[in-house]
């Protein structure tokens, strides 16, 4: 009995080994599964990660091939369309790199760039398809508003289009893209452009505020110091206007724009002297520019040196024969002093270059004066003066002022030379005829001031003088009219001479109108 319980109790305790050894096995193994779950969700996991990386980087790839595609289409493009974007009238003409130039690597942008239609903007300019160009660009400025080259291009084909407005406020746009970019020189190239385009529009302090900035780096650009010169100019700042045509001279000598534009500053100051040598200083550097010699006549016609304004169109005529504004300019000159045929004779040449009707309308209405029809002579200048840009009003005016006078409508016809004098006030024989308008109303004082005025302006001219000895005679001043009358040539007054028809003012047809009383007056004293 006792074995068997030692055998049972051992049996037990195997039993009780083999269970736990059970247990104890099955929990390993179920620990050991779920750790090979985690080892295989991991390596999912960094599988995951892998492929994301591998996405991101061929994104990556793909944007800088992008990138690169724009930058190359831009420099093959770029020479092509350079042309257009050079748009300055002067001296900034010769000067390349100003308009167009610009650097997409320099971009960068958290937005996709529109890059279908900023190429479509560049065949179509490349085509001259300007407004083509400008839909695309704007398409692709829509997409991106910070894709600077599209806003180049725009500004560019406005600036040709001379839309200055919009051009401006593409520059605007660029130089706060530029400044954010940090980039210099593309900054320096956005505020040159933005100076243009405020030029043009004549923003004249902007464009100035613009051109320092540059300036400041490029410090003897003679066509930026050109530029602001002029804008000083226009400011009337002209102390700062010609030290900057001193700097263009001092780095590159006299030149003909400097002569030019220190010209054009002298004539705006009013120091006449100064502008007429520094125009005659343009002309004998460059014989063959029109500008100076238009200029320069059209000075010394204000000053009242008609001889040397007629010497000077007669210069440009022969540099350029087929210039009828010349031939309009010259014929008013020789109008202003009376040479009647060489007036026609110019103004018929210049009508055969470029018709012109308030010419043909001024010159209908010379001819109905001639033949005494006052009324229909009246009708044709006073249709020319509605004539929108009427062709030198105040000829005009002088004639309208002779037709009242023939008509002894004196009021009317002193106001009408009073216009002529307010746009030409050098005009000597408008000053000769409202003496005489004066005298007819015996306003003698007035008269004698009127005809002294022409006789500053013009004293190889007989004319007022002999109508200042008559305001004299009438007036009662004998001895003053006298003294007078021995300056004057006789045949000023000869009977035998042909009054002379002047478009320009009626001196002569005055003298005519007085004969009866010029020749008492030589008679009563003594005079021959």
């Amino acid at each position: 009995m006792f074995k068997l319980l030692i055998v049972k109790t051992l049996l037990q305790f195997l039993v009780l080994i083999l269970i736990s050894q059970w247990v104890l096995g099955q929990g390993w193994n179920q620990g050991y599964y779920q750790q090979q779950q985690q080892q295989q969700y991991i390596q999912q996991q960094n599988q995951r990660i892998y492929q994301q990386q591998q996405q991101n980087q061929q994104m990556t790839r793909d944007q800088t091939l992008q990138n690169q595609r724009i930058r190359e289409t831009t420099y093959q493009n770029q020479q092509k369309t350079n042309s257009t974007y050079k748009d300055y009238n002067s001296y900034k003409s010769n000067n390349s790199g100003s308009y167009g130039n610009y650097n997409s690597s320099s971009y960068s942008s958290s937005k996709p760039v529109d890059i279908e239609n900023y190429e479509d903007g560049l065949a179509d300019e490349k085509k001259g398809l300007d407004n083509d160009a400008i839909e695309a660009y704007t398409k692709s400025i829509k997409a991106n508003a910070e894709f600077k080259d599209s806003y180049k291009h725009r500004a560019a084909i406005y600036l040709k289009q001379k839309k200055y407005q919009l051009a401006l406020a593409d520059y605007d746009k660029i130089v706060s893209l530029e400044v954010k970019n940090n980039n210099q020189e593309d900054l320096l190239k956005a505020y040159e452009n933005r100076a243009e385009a405020n030029f043009q529009l004549e923003n004249y302090a902007s464009a100035v505020s613009d051109l320092n900035r540059i300036l400041l780096v490029h410090t003897s650009d003679n066509s930026l110091l050109y530029r602001r010169a002029y804008s000083f100019m226009k400011l009337k700042d002209y102390k700062n206007a010609l030290a900057d045509i001193q700097k263009m001279e001092s780095a590159q000598g006299y030149t003909f724009d400097s002569y030019l534009l220190s010209a054009e500053i002298y004539q705006s100051q009013g120091n006449f002297t100064e502008a007429v040598d520094h125009y005659k200083n343009a002309i004998s550097v460059n014989k063959s520019a029109i500008k100076p010699y238009y200029s320069l006549s059209a000075l010394l016609s204000k000053m009242g040196d008609y001889k040397q304004a007629v010497e000077y169109y007669t210069r440009l005529l022969a540099a350029d024969p087929q210039q009828a504004d010349g031939y309009y300019n010259r014929a008013v000159t020789f109008s202003k002093t009376g040479q009647v045929q060489q007036a026609n004779a110019d103004f018929g040449q210049a009508l055969q270059l470029n018709e012109n009707t308030t010419v043909l309308m001024y010159l209908n209405g010379l001819l109905y004066f001639s033949e005494g029809n006052l009324s229909e002579a009246y009708k044709e200048l006073n249709a020319a003066l509605k004539e929108t840009g009427c062709f030198f009003p105040e000829l005009v005016y002088m004639a309208e002022g002779d037709v009242f006078s023939r008509q002894n409508n004196f009021l009317d016809a002193r106001n009408a030379y009073q216009k002529a004098l307010e746009i030409d006030s050098s005009m000597a024989r408008a000053y000769t005829c409202l003496g005489f308008v004066e005298m007819s109303l015996k306003n003698y004082p007035v008269a004698m001031q009127r005809f002294y005025r022409a006789t500053l302006l013009n004293e190889s001219d007989s004319e007022p003088m002999l109508g200042l000895a008559l305001s004299k005679y009438y007036s009662g001043d004998l001895n003053g009219c006298k003294d007078l009358l021995k300056l004057i040539p006789l045949n000023t007054v000869n009977k035998e001479t042909q009054p002379r028809l002047t478009p320009a003012s009626t001196g002569s047809l005055w003298i005519s109108d007085h004969y009866a009383d010029i020749k008492a007056m030589y008679a009563r004293l003594d005079h021959p």
